[in-house]
Order: structure tokens, then sequence, then C-alpha cells
């Protein structure tokens, strides 16, 4: 699934979108990291 980056001299960050049935799940954080998950449904 899609992941989108964004890189600044200030900032580095991540966010990655995976569905699987009727669960989306939401990763996002610093570059680098394992940053965090929320699971939607």
């Amino acid at each position: 699934m899609p992941r989108y980056e964004f890189r600044d001299e200030k900032s580095s960050k991540f966010w990655e979108i995976k569905r699987s049935g009727s669960k989306l799940s939401i990763g996002f954080g610093k570059i680098e990291t394992n940053g965090q998950t929320q699971i939607k449904e």
C-alpha cells in the first residue's frame, strides 16, 4: 500500500496506509524508526 515521506532540513516523517477487509491500518512517525500504528474499523 502507499507510503508517503516528507523530508526537509528540520524533519523527516512518513505515513503508511494498509487495508485488510474492513480494517484500516495507519502507520506514521519519524523516518528510520518503527513509528506508531493506529487501526480503525
